[in-house]
């Protein structure tokens, strides 16, 4: 949501600017310490607001919270069930990053589909070496958005799922 991008954007910035002034003045070993140091304090902070952005936006939908209120629940909610969350927190993860690379292997094909045929046809002329590259394009970037769309509604599904077992398993 748009507390999450802004505190990403903020946190970044204050990152990036003092980081920027000490490469500049050519400090680079102290630099690679204060990126690694700030990554290892930033990323859980990301993930934790990340976490809190999913479950208040629950609470706004499912129960019609106000916006506060469904922050501090979000949070509560978080701090009793973290062990659970981060465990499809990262079983979601590797979903993701799975796909990824599954998908970085498809852009990589359109690669070799685009050498493949000039080596083996020498004899199509332009246009249908054209023709055959975009249509091979189309069909894998329409397969891509499939598998992102399947895999954004999968991961909608089962924080949704999650959220309410987890808020039925708190009032129990």
């Amino acid at each position: 949501g748009l507390f999450t991008n802004a505190a990403i954007i903020f946190f970044f910035s204050w990152l990036a600017l003092p980081l920027w002034m000490v490469f500049k003045n050519g400090f680079e070993l102290r630099g690679f310490v204060l990126i690694i140091t700030a990554l290892l304090i930033f990323i859980p902070i990301i993930i934790v607001l990340s976490l809190v952005n999913i479950f208040a936006c629950c609470y706004i939908v499912i129960y019609k919270l106000k916006l506060r209120q469904a922050f501090a629940s979000a949070f509560d909610l978080l701090a009793v069930f973290w062990q659970q969350v981060i465990a499809l927190f990262v079983m979601l993860f590797v979903i993701y990053f799975f796909l990824f690379f599954l998908s970085a292997t498809m852009v990589g094909f359109i690669g070799v589909l685009a050498y493949l045929p000039a080596i083996l046809v020498k004899s199509l002329s332009l246009q249908w070496f054209a023709a055959i590259i975009l249509a091979l394009i189309i069909i894998l970037s329409f397969a891509l958005l499939l598998v992102n769309a399947i895999l954004n509604v999968f991961t909608n599904f089962a924080w949704t799922i999650f959220f309410l077992d987890i808020v039925k398993a708190k009032y129990i």
